[in-house]
């Protein structure tokens, strides 16, 4: 229970660090007007720089550049 409490808390903190930042909430199209998932977009708000660096944000999210980090 706890561990799964921490996790939702990160996952609050992520969105509201990346609202901070960018003044939105994360959306599925970024500015390159590809399709990504939401929690893709807050991995380097949440301690997950390792991972959003291998994630490319100038394709799609099932694009497969991103399949290591889709499927992590």
């Amino acid at each position: 229970r706890m561990k799964c409490q921490n996790n939702l808390k990160q996952i609050v903190l992520g969105l509201h660090n990346f609202e901070s930042a960018n003044g939105y909430f994360p959306t599925s199209v970024s500015g390159s007007g590809a399709l990504h998932y939401w929690g893709a977009q807050i991995l380097p708000f949440m301690e997950q720089n390792p991972l959003s660096q291998i994630y490319n944000y100038n394709v799609r999210f099932n694009d497969a550049a991103n399949r290591q980090a889709v499927q992590y």
